[in-house]
């Protein structure tokens, strides 16, 4: 008709070019090749592109289901494994066009080019360029070159430097602050999540006493709904101790047994969650390590005879000994919690803050508050009507809403949920790792250790400052309207405040 014969050969080449690759897609006959795909991508493909061969080969190959089949990486084994190994040596060990001189050392199809490319684009343009990198390698099952033998040592990052000061010394300003970039350290590496998953969730009402509350076994089984339905977790690999089981009470012995369990023979790669919900407390701490001087409790059933369990005592079982490599979750709903676990930084709006006397420690753990150390929990209403605490409330309600928000997200949500609602309290993230907050926030998505040190760092000692406490608790604990570190309870009336938690 007319037209170039030099254009028209090469429209019939590129026709050709493109039916092979339509034909090489379905079929996956290239070894190096992502899989084939399936007959409705072919349709789909086919009907998006009005039967354009090439172009629904080119569409097949941008889509991630016909790059990743059965959890398998998008190309070989050896292919994952060198890519890994070139951008740890571009992006870590700082060595120049190592991603590029790998590519080009290959034989590799343009479709598996296509794919590298754009996970390098990922890897450049991450904040975090090792954690990155160590969640790519799990994807894709590839060694990670980041482990205790990689050369290179750590990348280089901002660092919060804790330093010992001995006692009597004199103060160091606290509450060091990082710009949202994470804490390096020793060379820790994410593991692949094993599977193994156990739970402990924990609800007391406190039936048939004067400061009895509504909502917290409400709370433990609307938690035990997110964790099965949600995030397909198992019942049978969970322990719930509620008040209205005589065979699961929640006394302080049972919770120390189920603590004990959750941590019994934990390895790297297992995922943990701990929930409560209840009375929460103060009582002073003896060695000066809480800046206002008072440590966190939790009151178990029997608390009046056995006593409350402060956040060190928690700590210690389920904190300090923790392997690198297991997630903890824990989500705290009680007053004065914003602390609970005795974690060592703290999420504000200007970046992560160190404690002033920090314990450091090597597995990943993040707990969930309903408020600050001062502050009270509060009882809110479910979609269902029934009562329920609000931190544990919201956090279900946004969670099944978005199973898998950015952290920035999740407690930007959690706020306006319970704002929403009527609540002034604040959710409070406080972590044992210092990890990069523009994230997914998942479950199995597990922190390596970057702390420098583990162990106690001691700065400064705080004298105890107690918060007036008075209300319905307060005659339980015998304390009447003494100075006592405890809680303030929720509903004003008749000049006392009662039903909160």
């Amino acid at each position: 008709q007319g037209s170039d014969p030099g254009h028209c050969l090469f429209k019939a080449m590129s026709c050709l070019a493109g039916c092979f690759n339509f034909v090489t897609t379905l079929m996956g006959q290239d070894e190096h090749s992502p899989g084939k795909a399936s007959p409705a991508q072919v349709k789909e493909a086919l009907a998006r592109t009005r039967g354009d061969k090439a172009a629904a080969a080119e569409w097949l190959l941008r889509q991630p289901a016909t790059r990743q089949q059965g959890g398998r990486p998008p190309v070989v084994p050896d292919v994952a494994r060198d890519f890994v190994e070139s951008l740890w040596a571009e992006y870590i060990l700082k060595q120049d066009q190592a991603v590029g001189k790998f590519l080009s050392s290959r034989r590799l199809s343009a479709d598996v080019v296509q794919v590298l490319e754009a996970k390098e684009d990922q890897i450049r343009e991450a904040r975090d360029h090792r954690a990155a990198i160590s969640k790519l390698a799990a994807e894709w099952g590839a060694p990670f070159p980041g482990g205790p033998s990689a050369a290179g040592g750590p990348s280089k990052m901002p660092v919060v430097q804790a330093t010992p000061v001995r006692q009597g010394a004199g103060s160091i300003p606290f509450g060091q602050v990082v710009q949202g970039r994470p804490m390096q350290g020793g060379p820790g590496y994410a593991p692949r999540p094993s599977g193994r998953r156990k739970a402990v969730l924990i609800g007391i009402n406190y039936f048939g006493t004067q400061a009895q509350l509504r909502g917290c076994i409400n709370d433990v089984h609307n938690m035990q709904r997110l964790l099965v339905e949600t995030y397909g977790w198992r019942a049978d690999n969970m322990q719930i101790l509620t008040d209205d089981n005589p065979r699961c009470m929640p006394t302080r012995a049972n919770i120390t047994q189920a603590l004990h369990w959750l941590v019994e023979g934990v390895q790297p790669g297992d995922v943990l969650f701990l929930h409560f919900s209840g009375h929460g407390a103060q009582q002073e701490d003896p060695h000066g390590f809480e800046e206002d001087g008072m440590n966190e409790t939790i009151l178990p059933t029997d608390f009046k005879r056995a006593g409350m369990m402060t956040d060190d005592q928690i700590g210690d079982i389920v904190v300090k000994n923790l392997p690198e490599g297991v997630r903890l979750t824990a989500v705290m709903d009680c007053c004065h919690s914003g602390t609970g676990l005795d974690l060592p930084f703290s999420w504000t709006q200007r970046g992560w803050r160190e404690e002033t006397n920090p314990y450091h420690s090597r597995g990943d753990v993040q707990m969930f508050s309903g408020c600050e150390d001062h502050d009270t929990s509060s009882d809110a209403s479910t979609a269902y009507g029934a009562a329920g605490g609000a931190m544990t409330t919201a956090l279900c309600d946004v969670l099944r809403s978005n199973p898998s928000p950015t952290y920035p997200q999740l407690i930007h949500e959690l706020n306006v949920v319970m704002g929403r609602r009527g609540f002034s309290q604040r959710a409070q993230l406080t972590s044992s790792q210092c990890f990069e907050f523009d994230r997914p926030f998942l479950l199995d998505d597990i922190m390596p250790n970057r702390n420098p040190s583990i162990g106690r760092i001691f700065r400064r000692k705080f004298p105890p400052q107690p918060r007036r406490m008075q209300g319905p608790l307060a005659n339980m604990l015998g304390i009447g309207a003494a100075v006592f570190g405890g809680l303030i309870l929720g509903d004003m009336v008749g000049g006392l405040l009662f039903g909160g938690y």
